[in-house]
């Protein structure tokens, strides 16, 4: 059993919830600094008492978003009552529409293939500001707890400003987010991610090189974004933070931090389309990143490694997706997501560089059965390649499977049990990991 403080563990026993747990780890490095935590898309009781909506009007299953979830993120939360209308003795009395949300997150069960099991109660707990403030003006801040840490952060803070223009709504939202946290569609594949903190452990240069275990920290930045004609979605951003990269086969941990002159901010860009059908909501897109990182250790000092220092990283990354949700009949509905990423991280060393490119795709199938049940079926193949090998020419075109599969339950309306087994498969004899998880959500 992990370290808890009383508090959380008072909370996890007396709140009942809502808000879910996004499947936690990205298998493919997407982008250099987000990892890719729970989704910005998180069903939230705060959301639901401000505007008299229930969950099923915007999600799936949470935190999965169905078109009119998208539009309400967009809108950046304002729909509703705005916070500041809030008092006590009238229709909007505090304990009705209030703007304050709880959540627990638990692992009851987690192993990993030759470790023990890992018990984590409570994991995270949350407690959540958000809603409309006013016409024009939404926000969300949420400080969280983590018990493995032992400590408060802030998971993200964000306030957004929207104006409608006809057919064509334009946005600026900012803070400490994320390049995709404006994004309501789907340019990052939900179902690629880890349900718990377990990681399979790439072999040599993948790991030497920060392409695995790399954690977002500290980021931040704004992004404009524009949806015309209910078509056409673009979203331009820039980013300033650090990641931090912890290397248990070298005894590191190092620190890649934006470079304040020469490189300031990740830049980052996505456009989407939707166009209108019968036949299903469809969702066609891509993005581009690029940004230049300093690398260094938590102490400020350089990273090196052999007879090598390293100074920089410079990362590239573009990707294309689809998405397409179909209500059947029945009150089911199928989600079909696909997703495929190419990178190139140029790691800049005193006596040599190091290019590493790697590439990949997701698929995955989501079947939804009146907004209580999830089931998904996830497929990924990636092939990293290093031009100049840090330990032997087996790492050249290294291979990595994925498979998974997940299920979800929402035994109240704002409680979700789900449990996930993944597979992940190395080529030249490297082996093979597998790992089973049970959660449970809850918030209020």
């Amino acid at each position: 059993m992990k370290r808890a403080t009383l508090l959380p563990i008072l909370a996890g026993a007396l709140l009942a919830p809502l808000a879910v747990n996004q499947y936690y780890r990205s298998i493919c490095p997407e982008l250099p600094k987000e990892i890719i935590r729970k989704s910005d898309a998180k069903a939230l009781p705060s959301f639901a008492r401000q505007t008299g909506f229930t969950c099923s009007t915007c999600h799936t299953i949470p935190p999965r978003l169905n078109r009119y979830g998208m539009m309400f993120k967009m809108r950046g939360y304002t729909e509703g009552t705005a916070i500041g209308s809030i008092k006590v003795g009238d229709e909007n009395t505090i304990l009705k529409v209030n703007p304050v949300s709880a959540r627990v997150v638990a692992y009851p069960y987690s192993k990993a293939k030759g470790k023990e099991n890992e018990v984590i109660f409570p994991d995270e707990f949350m407690v959540v500001l958000a809603g409309k403030i006013s016409e024009n003006v939404g926000a969300v801040l949420e400080p969280l707890y983590e018990a493995e840490e032992g400590k408060w952060d802030i998971e993200y803070a964000r306030i957004a400003f929207v104006k409608n223009f006809g057919n064509t709504l334009i946005g600026v939202m900012g803070g400490w987010t994320s390049p995709t946290g404006t994004d309501p569609f789907i340019s990052l594949d939900y179902h690629g991610r880890r349900l718990t903190r377990q990681k399979a452990v790439p072999h040599g240069a993948i790991t030497n090189t920060g392409l695995q275990d790399v954690y977002d920290f500290n980021n931040r930045g704004v992004s404009a974004y524009a949806y015309f004609a209910n078509l056409l979605y673009a979203n331009v951003g820039a980013y300033t933070g650090s990641s931090r990269l912890e290397n248990e086969s070298l005894g590191i941990e190092e620190e890649i931090i934006n470079k304040k002159g020469e490189d300031p901010l990740d830049l980052y860009g996505r456009v989407a389309i939707t166009p209108p059908t019968g036949f299903a909501d469809i969702n066609i897109g891509g993005f581009v990143y690029s940004g230049t990182d300093e690398i260094q250790k938590p102490d400020g000092t350089p990273l090196t490694v052999g007879a090598n220092t390293f100074e920089k990283n410079v990362s590239q990354r573009f990707g294309l997706d689809l998405g397409i949700q179909k209500y059947l009949k029945g009150g089911f509905i199928l989600e079909l997501l696909a997703l495929y990423v190419n990178g190139t991280d140029d790691i800049k060393g005193t006596s040599g560089d190091v290019r590493v490119r790697h590439g990949g795709y997701n698929i995955s199938g989501t079947l939804y059965w009146k907004n209580k049940i999830a089931l998904s079926l996830v497929l990924g193949q990636y092939e990293y390649r290093d031009d100049i090998p840090l330990t032997d020419e087996d790492e050249q075109n290294l291979k990595r499977s994925d498979f998974t599969v997940h299920t979800s339950y929402m035994f109240r309306p704002n409680v979700r049990l789900a449990a996930e087994y993944t597979r992940t498969n190395f080529n030249k004899g490297l082996g093979e990991t597998d790992l089973t998880s049970v959660a449970v959500d809850f918030s209020f």
